[in-house]
């Protein structure tokens, strides 16, 4: 629920046109929604991760993620600015972000593609939209 308040506090950086790196040091895993996020960001340009755990890059390898693979940069300074990410708590919001971050996923490959189809398919349904 937290990665619509993720997304709009990058599209904020990368809008401004700055650089966005993703520091997930912290990180040891991700779901499907916030993979998705951090591939939709990727592929718009302008953004770098580091930090990124075994288990998380294991994660990148098996959904098929390699322009996220290809943006990962262990060289990268330590981040001059840390951004606190709000709450958000717009539901609708919420909910068209993790059906667009499962779409983007779903792109990736025909397994992804077998893998979520009930998932894009159930939020379809829940959101109105076409199946």
């Amino acid at each position: 629920m937290h990665c619509d308040a993720f997304h709009e506090a990058a599209l904020i950086v990368l809008n401004g046109g700055g650089p966005l790196v993703l520091d997930l040091s912290g990180c040891e895993y991700m779901d499907s929604t916030c993979l998705g996020t951090v591939h939709e960001l990727v592929a718009s340009g302008g953004v770098s991760l580091m930090g990124v755990a075994p288990a998380v890059r294991a994660l990148f390898e098996e959904l098929s993620m390699q322009q996220v693979l290809a943006a990962i940069h262990e060289d990268l300074p330590a981040a001059a600015e840390l951004r606190a990410l709000g709450t958000g708590g717009n539901e609708a919001a919420a909910q068209s972000r993790i059906l667009r971050a499962h779409e983007a996923l779903s792109a990736l490959s025909e397994r992804n593609r077998e893998e979520f189809k009930d998932v894009v398919e159930s939020l379809r349904d829940e959101q109105g939209g076409p199946r």
